[in-house]
Parts: C-alpha cells; structure tokens; sequence
C-alpha cells in the first residue's frame, strides 16, 4: 500500500517516505507512528494507543512521543504551529489531517502523469481518494494500470 498526500508517497511495502520520489530519511519509529497516525487518519488517536501500539506498552514518557511527533512534522516541513500534518488536540492526542489517497503499484510519476493524460478532476490531489464514487475511482485506478502495463 502506498499512501499518497501532498507532494509525499509513504510506502507500507518499502518502508519509505518519498518525497517528490526522493527517499526521506526517516527512523523505523518515526515512520511507525506516521503509518499509524495515516492509517487512523479518520479520528484522533489518543496518546495512551499511540505508546501501546508504537512502544509495546512499555513505560515511557510523554517526551518521547513528543520527540517522535516532531521528527515527523520535520520531515515534512510541518511544524507544531502550522499543524498542516499532525495535529496536536492538546491533552487528548493527534490526528492526522491533510488529505490522503492511495493507489498501489503506482509511482509518483506515473500519477502525475496519468493526471495530464485522463484529465481527471484539476483538484486530484486536494481531495481524498475516499471521497471520489467508488465507480469513478476504480476507473481511475484501472486506467492507470493498463497505462502502466
């Protein structure tokens, strides 16, 4: 699975952050609690679920998420004031809000591509693939992978 939002892909399969196509470097954790935070993307995750799922329920402190959450808003460009990414709902968690869709077996390229070439929506990428009809998107998507074979 490769989720997409903004000019970043983050790849389940090869564990990466791309941006642009460009490998980010990222710690295992980090990318972890990125993954989570996408994948759950649709609420707020509570502090005490990230520590379960991330650090096995093991014993530690607040400070060490914090570090993790503002490693990912780095990596990003995000920060904990803009909060384009990660949002912070203090005392609660956080959630991530910036829009999200995913094609597998797409590249970057080829989705920029395909956008020139079947002229989907101008806004594609403002978007969340979950809000495209189901029949638009899977013919978007199959489109694309006869394009691409």
């Amino acid at each position: 699975m490769i989720y997409h939002f903004e000019q970043f892909e983050l790849d389940m399969g090869c564990f990466e952050l791309r941006q642009d196509g460009a490998v980010q470097p990222l710690e295992p954790q980090v990318f972890s609690l990125l993954a989570y935070l996408i994948e759950h993307r649709e609420r707020l995750v509570p502090k005490n679920e990230l520590f379960e799922k991330l650090w096995s329920g093991r014993v530690v402190t607040d400070s060490a998420l914090t570090s993790r959450i503002k490693s990912a808003r780095q990596v990003l460009g995000d920060s904990g004031k803009a909060q384009q990414f990660i949002k912070t709902i203090h005392g609660k968690g956080f959630r991530f809000v910036a829009d999200v869709w995913f094609a597998d077996g797409l590249t970057h390229e080829l989705i920029i591509e395909l956008t020139r070439t079947l002229n989907p929506p101008a806004n594609l990428h403002a978007f969340s693939m979950f809000e495209l009809a189901t029949e638009r998107r899977n013919s978007f998507v199959n489109a694309a992978l006869r394009h691409a074979s």
